[in-house]
């Protein structure tokens, strides 16, 4: 990372501030952002009308209601994303940071850590244990099976979003390994307690803030679906294939801003605990003396910087 060579300015921007700062980014660089995003969103929802399809060609909502359909493509969704959201998070990386990147290379280097994300998201983070119940219980069709797996999935879910938001962001850019190498000391669980350790109160305090806001935001996206839809065909949605298709687009396009919006709070916390604002000052006041000809700082005089001898070695 060039910290002198971005696209945003280097400084701590507080909750709003990142707020508007996405909602500009994705405006500025929709092309892009949907590009990027499609890469997973739709093989995604192809494997899972392909996955609800197999599990009950007939219509599972007429044995357990419509609300545990949506709830399961809800929970299917909040899972896949990390895999899903990968090459968004790539294209985030390479264009703030003005790095060449490519769909080959996106692809390629999702790849390169998917087995690193899976078994993080999925062994670790038990979200293949619940998902796995989940679908075994649509599939028998039993509402206690599905109920129990889909709530302590959730539960999960939630835990780790408000306590490690950014480990996708640590696998996809600082690209670490999942164990101890003595070519490699740090390893993605050290840095990511390092990282959301630092100020554990407001990583999960903002968390829970952008969660209300990825409602409110589904919210307003599947509406203008539902409203889009009734003014192109005069029909209300029913509960068919194309329903849960409107409601899975919804889902998605949430995920996407969530997606953007988590990358710029990776950077904010890397900014704040690693102190990149302070480096890029002192940086520019370099570049500034070297400029106006002052050349390398001259040592302090006086008993201060001769106090201490410096002892063997390199100085």
């Amino acid at each position: 990372m060039d910290l002198a060579n971005t696209d945003v300015e280097i400084r701590e921007r507080s909750l709003p501030q990142r707020v508007d700062m996405t909602l500009r980014f994705i405006a500025t660089r929709a092309m892009g952002v949907c590009a990027y995003a499609a890469l997973g969103v739709v093989p995604a929802m192809i494997a899972n009308l392909l996955l609800l399809w197999a599990l009950d060609p007939f219509d599972a909502w007429d044995n357990l209601g419509w609300a545990w359909t949506w709830a399961f493509i809800a929970y299917l969704t909040a899972v896949a994303s990390p895999l899903v959201m990968a090459p968004l998070v790539v294209f985030l990386g390479a264009s703030l940071f003005r790095q060449p990147i490519s769909w080959g290379a996106a692809v390629r280097d999702v790849w390169r850590n998917s087995g690193r994300l899976l078994f993080v998201h999925g062994i670790v983070r038990t979200h293949l244990f619940w998902s796995g119940l989940a679908v075994l219980g649509y599939a028998v069709h039993s509402d206690g099976l599905l109920g129990f797996s889909l709530f302590f999935g959730v539960l999960s879910l939630l835990f780790f979003w408000c306590f490690r938001p950014y480990v996708d962001q640590i696998i996809y850019l600082e690209r670490l390994p999942l164990f101890f190498k003595s070519a490699h000391p740090m390893t993605i669980g050290k840095r990511s307690s390092m990282l959301h350790g630092s100020d554990v109160g407001r990583v999960m305090g903002e968390s829970v803030i952008n969660f209300l806001l990825a409602g409110v935001v589904f919210a307003g996206m599947y509406g203008l679906l539902l409203w889009g839809y009734y003014w192109l065909t005069f029909n209300t949605v029913t509960q068919d294939w194309f329903g849960w298709t409107l409601f899975a687009l919804a889902l998605w396009s949430t995920m996407v801003v969530a997606t953007v919006l988590r990358f710029f709070g990776y950077l904010d916390s890397r900014i704040r605990s690693e102190g990149w604002e302070l480096e890029l000052r002192v940086r520019r006041e370099a570049d500034l003396q070297m400029e106006a000809g002052v050349g390398r700082p001259r040592p302090m005089a006086g008993p201060i910087a001769t106090a201490v001898p410096v002892s063997g070695g390199r100085a």
